[in-house]
């Protein structure tokens, strides 16, 4: 047993540009900006696009974009009859990660988790206060962040609600270590490296079933947080004279445009209602993380004319506030 030690026809078009000058990050940290808002346990919706009846004419000439999957990450265990974990969204904008922390646990201070750290924190549970109701035990929850200097990395793959590639970990500790369980994930982005881990501590004298227990208790934890971790999407670096354009097109609708190859594709609920934007990354980056600077975006849509001008009631258009 150890002790522990605190260390986001007439066809009627809609186009939408936005953009502005890309900014410099710095370098080095600033306090990160907490958020009080509880974190769902379900997948976020990013985009949504209204559904509107319309005949269904053939699709645009352009090829389909893929769509960015968010696949479920592999659950760690059974859980027992614990309560539902609401915890704070967390963001630092210098490195550009997002991850979540148990609105009741206290921050600590703790030193720097390697030499090669360039930011960390760290929060504990309050198990005095969390005793009548939970497994008898300590949890420390850290992320880190790295530069960036290895080549590969072990683990099992998996990937977060925010589809990002990480690789877990679980290490049982030894007498030496400070931890009875320590469970964590690795995340590389250039050229940082991001570590998020939980470390869980059993009392010395709990029974084997308090311990075990303890131990479901903090695979249920680290099920729910280790899916919010999440990476903001930095400004792209585009040569404006390289960039190569795509058609798209409808001869059922006669018209056609054209917009870069790179930019990504979002279908919409028919063939002519289609969205596309410059960085496909920003398509996949959590809620509380800001737009990059330089991101711009394009809506297109096509309707059918309806009734519109032919001489039934209704049909014309209302220019009062234009004669005004």
């Amino acid at each position: 047993m150890k002790r522990f030690v605190l260390f986001f026809l007439c066809p009627s078009l809609y186009l939408g540009l936005m953009g502005c000058v890309p900014t410099a990050v710095s370098d080095l940290p600033i306090n990160p900006t907490v958020t009080g808002t509880a974190v769902p346990t379900e997948t976020p919706n990013i985009l949504t696009i209204t559904s509107i009846q319309t005949p269904t004419p053939p699709s645009p000439t352009n090829t389909p974009a893929a769509m960015p999957t968010r696949p479920s990450p592999m659950s760690t265990a059974t859980p027992l009859d614990f309560p539902e974990i609401w915890a704070n969204s967390m963001i630092n904008g210098d490195y550009g990660v997002v991850w979540s922390v148990p609105v009741d646990w206290q921050e600590i201070t703790v030193f720097a988790p390697s030499p090669d750290s360039v930011f960390w924190q760290a929060w504990t549970n309050d198990s005095e206060t969390a005793s009548a109701k939970y497994p008898l035990g300590q949890m420390a929850l850290t992320i880190f962040v790295e530069n960036d200097d290895s080549d590969i990395l072990n683990g099992a793959e998996q990937r977060t609600l925010w589809g990002v590639s990480v690789w877990t970990h679980e290490i049982e500790g030894t007498d030496s270590d400070d931890f009875d369980l320590r469970l964590s994930l690795t995340a590389v982005r250039e050229p940082y490296q991001y570590n998020y881990q939980l470390d869980c501590i059993q009392v010395e004298e709990s029974t084997f079933a308090e311990q075990a227990a303890f131990t479901a208790f903090c695979y249920y934890n680290w099920d729910f947080l280790f899916r919010f971790l999440g990476l903001c999407t930095i400004p792209m670096e585009q040569e404006v004279n390289s960039v190569e354009g795509q058609q798209v097109s409808s001869d059922w609708y006669h018209y056609f445009y054209f917009v870069p190859t790179d930019w990504l594709k979002l279908q919409g609920p028919t063939p002519d209602r289609i969205s596309f934007l410059s960085d496909p990354l920003a398509y996949n980056q959590p809620n509380e993380c800001p737009l990059p600077n330089g991101l711009m975006k394009l809506d297109f849509s096509v309707d059918p004319p309806g009734n519109f001008d032919t001489g039934a009631p209704d049909s014309t258009p209302d220019f009062g506030d234009l004669q005004k």
